[in-house]
Parts: C-alpha cells; sequence; structure tokens
C-alpha cells in the first residue's frame, strides 16, 4: 500500500529530528509530532483511487527503547452519486 511507504517516510523524518536539541525534552527521552498528507489507493474490500487522508500526532522515544504516540488518521471519502 502507498500509505505504508509515506508513513515509513514520515518515521524516519521523525527520528531525524530527534538530534535537534529543540525537540529534547529531557534526559532519556525526546518528544516528537508527526503530520501528514496523502492519497491511498484500495483494491479490497472496496476498489478506491486517489481516496485523500491526513492525519497527525505527538509521541515520545525512551532510550531503553520504549515509546508511545497518539496518532489521529481521517480519510476523506466522497460518494460517486446521491
Amino acid at each position: 500500500m502507498q500509505i505504508g511507504r509515506t508513513l515509513a517516510r514520515y518515521g524516519v523524518l521523525a527520528l531525524g529530528l530527534m538530534s535537534s536539541t529543540a525537540a529534547i525534552s529531557e534526559p532519556g527521552s525526546v518528544n516528537f509530532r508527526i503530520a501528514f498528507t496523502g492519497h491511498v489507493d484500495c483494491h479490497r474490500p472496496i476498489a478506491m483511487n486517489g481516496v485523500p487522508i491526513s492525519g497527525s500526532g505527538t509521541g515520545t522515544l525512551n532510550v531503553d527503547g520504549s515509546a508511545s504516540a497518539d496518532l489521529t488518521e481521517t480519510a476523506f471519502i466522497q460518494p460517486n452519486s446521491l
């Protein structure tokens, strides 16, 4: 799916921002924000092309390897007929 590649790309971006001193909140953890937009093509269960999606969220990465995140994703689906 296209969304998997997009999320992976933005995930790498978020990890890159960890080295920013503005992103460091306290020793041993990093807080981050993420936002994304894109389009999804789907063949199952219903064939749809170019459905716009967007999302945003916040999270924390800890030096012990644990992490948490709160993400919200929205897809805008418009009917073809009324």
